[in-house]
């Protein structure tokens, strides 16, 4: 073999062995994601990170069990993802099994006379925490 084609060969070793470190290493980034990394990421791709102290382990099965029909919309993301997730959301709990957010206690009382103000307003969507809160809890 001439020192050419050699040269060629070490070159496309050498980058099949990097692209395969960097496999190695992304792939090692994504497992050392925490459960609360990896809910934030699946959750707030679509909508506001609510905090988990904000439903009770149930009802965060329950959703995270229903993700195919979440508020009429399809939420569905990997298992593997889901389980992680409610790792993280379950460890939170209240007494209460609602699963809507505004119906909680906790709710009413953060929001106080607010809240009555807000039901009253045809114009604020409860459900949109984003609304007034411009980033996660």
């Amino acid at each position: 073999m001439n020192t050419k084609a050699r040269f060629w060969v070490a070159v496309l070793v050498l980058g099949t062995v990097i692209l395969g470190f960097g496999q190695v290493s992304m792939a090692t980034q994504t497992n050392a994601m925490s459960d609360r990394d990896i809910a934030v990421e699946e959750c707030s791709s679509c909508h506001f990170f609510y905090p988990r102290e904000m439903l009770p382990a149930f009802s965060w099965k329950k959703i995270i069990d229903n993700l195919d029909n979440h508020f009429g919309e399809d939420a569905s993301f990997d298992k593997n993802s889901q389980a992680h997730t409610l790792t993280y959301l379950a460890a939170g709990r209240s007494t209460e099994i609602p699963l809507k957010i505004t119906s909680t206690g906790w709710f009413k009382q953060r929001h106080g006379a607010g809240f009555k103000a807000m039901a009253g307003n045809s114009n604020i969507k409860l459900s949109n925490c984003g609304e007034c809160h411009r980033s996660s809890f």
